[in-house]
C-alpha cells in the first residue's frame, strides 16, 4: 500500500522518467550517449535520495547532494542495520558525473551500463526497505483523472503484472482507442493557438493538414496531439484492432494469435498507452465530462417483445448490471458467438453475452 503523499509519488514518478531515458539512451550510439546515460541516472538518484529522506522525516537542505542524503538516510536508520545498498558502486557514479561537469570528461559505455544495472536495482531494493512499496506500483495510471481511462489504464497494468500479457494488450488497445475518439471530439475546441503553444514545430504542420484535407483523419490527429507515428505503429502492430461504438462499447479483433503476445511487447504496449492518455488530458484534449461522456448515464435495460433495450452507462465499456429502465439501444441476439449486438444509427457494437443478465419486462414500458 503507497503510503506517500501525491507530491512524492510524482516525484516518484519522474524518478522513473529519468530511468527510461536512460534505458532509451542506451541504444544511442551518437557522441555523447554515455554522458547523457550518466546524468539521467545521477538525476534520478538524488531525486529519489531526496524522497526517501523526506518520506523518513528528515531535514534536507536544498543543496544536499548524493554524499550527503546518503550519509543522513543511513543514519537515521542506524539502528534497524538497514544500509543503503550499491553504495560504492553509486558513489562512482556520483564521481563521474563531477567530473563530467566540471572537466567534461564523459564515461565509459561498460561503466555507464554497469551503472545502469545498479541504479535499477537500487531503486527495486531501497522503494521497498525505506518506502515500503515496490517502485512498480507508482504509476502515471493513477494521475489520469478520466475514470474510464484510468480503470483501463489500472487492468493493463494489473494483467501485465499476472503475466497476461494478450489482456495486457486488449485493455492498452481499448485505452488508446476510447482516449483518441475522445480527444478527436474536442479538437475542434481547442484554437489552433492554443495548439501551436502546446505542440510548438509541429503545429504548423498540423494545421495546414487541417485548413486542408479532411480524409488525413489519423495523420491530423497523431500531429494536432503530439502523438510519435512509429510508437503508434508498433502498438497497432502489437494489439487487436479495436473498434468503439456510439454506444461507447468496444469490439476487439486480432490479426495475430493473442497468445503470442511477449511480455517486452505487451510491457510496450501498456508503457504507450498510459503516457499517452497522460500526454492527452495535459494538453486537455481528455478530461471528465467531455462531450462524448456527458449524453451518457447508468446502464438500464428492458425486455419487451422479444428484444432487449440497452442503455449502456458512461465510465463502463461492458454492461456489469442492468435493471428495468429507459430504451435506447436495441439487442437483437447473436451474430457472434458469446456477443450480442448493440444498434445506434446502424452502427455496431458488440458487448459480452454473458454480462448481460435478461430481465423481465417493467410494467412502465409495457403500459406504453
Amino acid at each position: 500500500m503507497i503510503s506517500l503523499s501525491p507530491s512524492q509519488q510524482e516525484r516518484l514518478l519522474i524518478v522513473k522518467s529519468l530511468l527510461l531515458k536512460a534505458q532509451e539512451q542506451v541504444q544511442d550510439s551518437g557522441r555523447w550517449a554515455e554522458a547523457f546515460i550518466l546524468l539521467h541516472l545521477h538525476d534520478a538518484l538524488e531525486l529519489f535520495l531526496a524522497v526517501v529522506a523526506e518520506h523518513l522525516g528528515l531535514r534536507i537542505a536544498r543543496d544536499d547532494g548524493y554524499e550527503k542524503l546518503v550519509e543522513k538516510i543511513d543514519k537515521s536508520k542506524a539502528d534497524t542495520g538497514t544500509n543503503l545498498p550499491y553504495v560504492t558502486q553509486l558513489g562512482r557514479l556520483n564521481r563521474a558525473r563531477v567530473s563530467f561537469k566540471h572537466a567534461g570528461l564523459a564515461p565509459q559505455r561498460h561503466e555507464v551500463l554497469t551503472w545502469l544495472a545498479n541504479v535499477e536495482s537500487f531503486l527495486e531494493e531501497v522503494s521497498r526497505t525505506h518506502l515500503n512499496l515496490a517502485i512498480s506500483s507508482v504509476s502515471i495510471a493513477s494521475f489520469i483523472r478520466h475514470p474510464r481511462l484510468g480503470r483501463l489504464a489500472r487492468r493493463a497494468e494489473e494483467a501485465l503484472e499476472r503475466a497476461a500479457f494478450a489482456d495486457a494488450a486488449l485493455f492498452s488497445a481499448q485505452a488508446i482507442t476510447l482516449a483518441l475518439a475522445l480527444a478527436k471530439s474536442m479538437r475542434s475546441r481547442v484554437p489552433l493557438g492554443v495548439l501551436e503553444m502546446r505542440l510548438g514545430p509541429q503545429a504548423e504542420l498540423a494545421k495546414a493538414i487541417i485548413e486542408t484535407s479532411e480524409e488525413l483523419d489519423q495523420v491530423v490527429d497523431l500531429l494536432s496531439f503530439g502523438i510519435s507515428f512509429f510508437d503508434l505503429r508498433r502498438f497497432r502492430i502489437l494489439t487487436p484492432h479495436v473498434d468503439l461504438s456510439d454506444a461507447m462499447t468496444f469490439w476487439a479483433s486480432w490479426d495475430r494469435d493473442p497468445q503470442e503476445v511477449t511480455v517486452d511487447e505487451a510491457r510496450f504496449c501498456v508503457e504507450f498507452a498510459i503516457r499517452t492518455v497522460d500526454h492527452l488530458e495535459h494538453l486537455g484534449l481528455v478530461a471528465p465530462g467531455s462531450p462524448r461522456d456527458r449524453s451518457r448515464s447508468e446502464p438500464r435495460t428492458v425486455k419487451h417483445e422479444g428484444l432487449m433495450y440497452v442503455y449502456p452507462g458512461r465510465d463502463d465499456e461492458i454492461i456489469r448490471e442492468v435493471r428495468p429502465g429507459e430504451s435506447l439501444w436495441v439487442v437483437k441476439g447473436s451474430l457472434r458467438d458469446g456477443f450480442v449486438t448493440v444498434l445506434e444509427d446502424s452502427e455496431l457494437g458488440y458487448v459480452e453475452e454473458s454480462l448481460l443478465a435478461p430481465i423481465e419486462a417493467s410494467p412502465a414500458r409495457d403500459a406504453q
